[in-house]
């Protein structure tokens, strides 16, 4: 058997494995924001013994309560220092405005590298996070913006 049509074999296998215990595999939390699923097929020339893997990793945003110590210590000056952004960088940003105005909370992050550690950039609460979040969210009608262009 080649590698190839081992492999094959193995991806079948594997697929139906994932169908059966997706269930279980998959993260059952709050704030997940990525799934990453990596089936791993052993060389032919790994050991006999050397079996297929199947991976699965998440992304987990931080609960409201951590989120919450998070801008307590942004906004207190405990984390003053400047986090560089690129200005090609994806940026991310997340928003609770479930808990009411005096509680409404935006976080910008930036992914770093493979792993998904997510760094906070910058935090805003209250009413500047509503504010924010209607300027990225409100869809000006096309007169507008030709206005003011």
């Amino acid at each position: 058997m080649t590698y190839r049509e081992m492999a094959v074999e193995i991806t079948k296998i594997a697929g139906q494995e994932l169908i059966d215990r997706a269930d279980e595999l998959i993260p059952d939390t709050e704030g997940v924001t990525e799934i990453n699923v990596l089936i791993r097929i052993p060389s032919l020339s790994d050991d006999v013994f050397n079996i297929p893997e199947i991976q699965v990793s998440a992304n987990v945003y931080p609960k409201q309560t951590a989120i919450e110590k998070i801008i307590k210590l942004v906004r207190g000056g405990v984390i003053m220092q400047q986090i560089p952004v690129a200005s090609t960088e994806v940026l991310l940003v997340s928003f609770d405005l479930t808990h009411g105005r005096d509680n409404s909370l935006c976080i910008v992050g930036k992914k770093e590298g493979d792993k998904g550690a997510v760094t906070i950039v910058n935090a805003f609460e209250g009413k500047a996070a509503e504010d924010i979040f209607k300027l990225l969210t409100t869809v000006k009608p096309k007169k507008e913006v030709q206005e003011k262009e």
